[in-house]
Parts: structure tokens; sequence; C-alpha cells
């Protein structure tokens, strides 16, 4: 899978903490299905108002997100 850029975003909070957030091509339904498949069956895909993720619990109890990659800018300024 190509590499591409990713936006970090630093904010404050109450505690620390820190999260690793994937990018796909591939529909999320698709990629829950196969999840599902797997026994991960907690695998819910929910609409942002900047686009569609998919959230699931890895085999650590943690929370594991990959976000469908935007398919128009919704607002953003896109820089090539």
């Amino acid at each position: 899978m190509p590499g591409d850029v990713s936006i970090i975003n630093l904010c404050g909070a109450d505690r620390e903490e820190s999260s690793v957030v994937f990018d796909t091509d591939e529909p999320l339904e698709s990629l829950q299905k196969r999840l599902r498949d797997a026994g991960f069956s907690d695998a819910r895909i929910t609409d942002e108002a900047w686009g569609r993720m998919l959230e699931v619990t890895d085999p650590q109890g943690e929370s594991v997100w990959v976000n469908e990659r935007m398919k128009d800018a919704y607002g953003y300024r896109v820089v090539d």
C-alpha cells in the first residue's frame, strides 16, 4: 500500500494518550466483513462530518481506527 502524508492533530487533554489511525481505499463495508469473519464482531462503521471511519477492538482491548480515504475535500483545501 503506498504511503501518503498524514495530518497530526495536537491538542490539550486531561491525560496523556496517543492513537494510530489508518487510512484505506478499500470500502469500509468490505473491511468490516473481513474483520467480522475473522472474529472481530465489534467492527463498526461511523459516518462523521469529515467522512467515514471503522472502529474495532484489538486483542489487547485497544481501539483501532481506519478512516475511509476522502473522495471529496469536504471544504478542506487539497495541497499536492
